[in-house]
């Protein structure tokens, strides 16, 4: 029998994700990193993002944390938003909304929304821990973005003992608390989800493995993970 590997996750996972990993020889331990908090939505508040979703010509989601917490406050017509779970989540929730535009990863969003020249102002609902890329962009080619913070992701951070041979990340916030207390052995291997986390590991490792799919997931993340394993095995 071979020996199992050892994978962390620094988020939680459902518990089939965990019989997927014991299927392929692989211990996967469970940390979540990061806690995501929404912000209370007074009347006031809400009036407020109402106002803005008719002013400004689209809405824009980087995640899906954002798109739920605004879920049943509003209902924007026109998005632009990151691909993947952010973009399910927009149709699941906002199934009559129309997709402008939609990209891998911010850069690339920026630019889609900045080629159509018929976006002028757009509202970006956000964490408080956002990346600068995308507003930085927008604002550059003059498009008027009026930002609002619907969540704050909270850092969980903790030392994690005992050898890992891959860890697996979503966010650039979850690379950031993990090193907070946490410095990886030289065969360690890291997974990112997307090009974001990606570029956030790379700060502090080289042993970065990015997914490339249409449709990143949690699952699609682990099988990456596995994959890879039996391939340097």
């Amino acid at each position: 029998m071979a020996n199992k590997y050892n994978i962390l996750s620094t988020k939680t996972l459902p518990a089939i994700l965990h019989e997927l990993a014991e299927e392929n020889d692989a211990q996967l331990r469970i940390h979540g990193f990061v806690e995501i908090a929404p912000i209370f939505i007074s009347p006031e508040f809400r009036e407020e993002i109402n106002q803005l979703i008719q002013t400004c010509n689209v809405t824009v989601f980087t995640s899906a944390n954002a798109v739920l917490s605004i879920k049943g406050v509003t209902a924007p017509t026109q998005v632009c938003c990151l691909s993947g779970n952010t973009l399910e989540t927009v149709q699941k929730i906002f199934p009559k909304a129309t997709i402008v535009a939609t990209a891998d990863h911010a850069a690339e969003l920026a630019h889609q929304m900045i080629a159509t020249r018929n976006i002028h102002s757009a509202v970006f609902f956000c964490g408080n821990k956002r990346r600068d890329t995308l507003p930085d962009l927008l604002q550059q080619h003059q498009i008027d973005l009026k930002e609002v913070v619907v969540y704050e992701t909270i850092p969980v951070p903790v030392p994690i003992e005992g050898h890992i041979d891959g860890v697996l990340f979503f966010s650039p916030s979850g690379v950031e608390s993990y090193f907070h207390y946490n410095q990886l052995a030289p065969d360690t291997v890291c997974f990112a989800i997307g090009q974001t986390t990606g570029d956030a590991l790379k700060a502090y490792t080289s042993q970065v493995v990015v997914m490339n799919e249409e449709k990143p997931s949690a699952k699609n993340l682990l099988q990456l993970a596995i994959t890879y394993f039996k391939n340097h095995n």
